[in-house]
């Protein structure tokens, strides 16, 4: 936010969100990071007192309030300040927008990132010789490598598992850490991250820059991994929360959480796991009947942000083997990827090769079949541009986008940004006549949606959301919201083609069958 009694227009709000109370520092480019020396900020007169991070809670608010002043910047960087002359690209990055068709235009938050990973290095010259030598002493811990190994250590993955010392403990995390470091993974080590045993800044900066994957439960302590390095993977573990009290909206897999918003079409790997009862340390000996009356008996200390937390060692296990390992051997498909993890985990925000095809969609605000990995989801996709152009010859006219985006070859893939929202939270018992099992267990919602019963049109009920007919070319955007449907007459009432006497007939034939 901007200070109302302020002409300046410099965006405030995410500079001072992030680690408030450290000091900036300022450096010589021949001067070492661990040897800089607090001092003052460039674009103020006064000069800033130190205040270290120090383990006591009470310590750290006196230091807060005698040396924190709301006019200056005390951030982990200050070699650079963001404006209105950022050059990233301003959108609608709500996180409403991350869910209705235009998930994929949002690039502020990856503005963000991209600004303040460039002032790491201007602010600290030698980051990039600190993090190997962080690694070379972890490896040489855990006898992964030997004194005389003088390499990058890129060769590793390095997964750091997130604890707090103050709420939301991660209880089991020593056997998991064990299990971890025992499990037969290549070249991988498992290592606890604290931030709250951080001394300086440039602790915590080294803390994190240092991991190739960072897990932890939603929540401030994985903020920090706007931290972490180029395509680092991060697991948000959402807390189990009943329906009888707040916090639903930490189990959201239908966009990003309101903390992972912050990841939302950058370069990480972002991915969810919906944790379930088993992850809630309290009631364990009371019957089910009565297991609300004693969660709500103890509310305060059953509300998702202030209890503690244990995690089926199997899900972290899982993840870093069938997918940040698994991953590093090569580019894969986004197809495997989302094959690979069992159905709790969501795939917010991943980068995987994608093939490229023909689509419809709006090029400089005229219609056109373009070419390539830019499709938002794979409903309409065409091998060839005739195709394309069949089913939307408006797209096609002479001069339009599609005639310069002729491919040499219709088979290539890239490496391209994929959102795999669920639609719907993870059930564990879902309801007979509410979902289908399908592959992998995973539950998919019977919803309406138009297609095409013995060649006409139709409003059918069920869960193969294949589109097999031509769209109005103005919904293609947000067709999976559009074309999905509560009940029968939502879907008339968008289709009224589809509804007809025969139509209904037809619907209600394939329904039974």
């Amino acid at each position: 936010t901007e200070d109302k009694d302020s002409d300046s227009t410099d965006c405030q709000c995410y500079e001072k969100m992030v680690f408030c109370g450290y000091d900036v520092y300022t450096h010589a480019s021949d001067v070492k990071s661990k040897d800089l020396e607090p001092a003052r900020d460039d674009d103020d007169d006064d000069d800033v007192e130190q205040s270290g991070h120090s383990g006591n809670a009470s310590d750290r608010n006196k230091k807060s309030n005698t040396s924190s002043d709301v006019d200056q910047k005390y951030t982990l960087w200050s070699a650079g300040k963001l404006d209105n002359g950022a050059d990233f690209d301003k959108g609608n990055c709500g996180r409403g927008s991350a869910t209705r068709g235009t998930e994929y235009d949002c690039q502020e938050w990856y503005g963000l990132r991209n600004f303040l990973s460039a002032n790491f290095v201007k602010h600290y010259p030698t980051l990039e010789e600190d993090i190997v030598i962080r690694r070379r002493k972890q490896l040489l811990e855990r006898g992964l490598v030997d004194k005389n190994y003088k390499g990058d250590t890129k060769e590793f993955a390095v997964v750091g598992l997130t604890q707090r010392t103050y709420r939301r403990a991660w209880l089991n995390l020593p056997t998991i850490l064990e299990e971890c470091n025992a499990a037969n993974f290549g070249r991988a080590i498992c290592v606890e991250v604290n931030v709250e045993n951080a001394a300086t800044p440039l602790d915590q900066l080294l803390l994190h820059r240092s991991l190739d994957a960072m897990i932890g439960v939603h929540g401030a302590q994985i903020t920090q991994a706007i931290l972490l390095p180029e395509h680092a993977h991060v697991l948000e573990m959402l807390p189990w929360v009943p329906n009888y009290i707040r916090g639903k909206w930490v189990q959201t897999t239908h966009g990003p959480t309101p903390l992972g918003v912050i990841y939302h079409n950058t370069d990480l790997n972002h991915v969810g796991y919906s944790l379930d009862r088993s992850s809630v340390p309290m009631c364990e000996n009371v019957s089910k009947e009565l297991e609300q009356l004693c969660f709500m008996r103890n509310r305060k200390n059953f509300i998702w942000e202030n209890r503690d937390f244990t995690v089926d060692s199997d899900a972290v296990l899982n993840y870093i083997e069938n997918f940040v390992m698994f991953e590093r051997e090569k580019t894969r498909t986004c197809e495997e990827l989302t094959e690979r993890l069992p159905e709790r985990f969501v795939l917010y925000n991943i980068w995987c090769s994608k093939t490229s095809h023909w689509y419809p969609a709006l090029s400089n605000g005229e219609k056109a079949c373009l070419y390539g990995t830019g499709y938002p989801f794979d409903l309409i996709l065409y091998d060839n541009r005739e195709d394309c152009c069949a089913a939307y010859p408006e797209a096609c006219l002479t001069g339009t986008e599609s005639d310069k985006n002729e491919p040499g070859d219709t088979s290539v893939s890239e490496l391209s940004l994929f959102h795999n929202y669920r639609r719907e939270p993870f059930t564990e018992k879902p309801a007979d006549d509410a979902y289908i099992i399908g592959r992998n267990g995973v539950a998919t919602r019977i919803l309406w949606y138009p297609s095409l019963v013995d060649g006409k049109k139709a409003c059918v009920h069920g869960a193969e959301y294949k589109i097999n007919h031509k769209v109005d070319f103005d919904q293609v955007r947000s067709l999976s919201d559009m074309l999905l449907f509560e009940n029968k007459e939502d879907c008339c009432a968008a289709f009224p083609e589809a509804c007809g006497a025969d139509a209904a007939k037809r619907a209600q034939e394939n329904d039974s069958g």
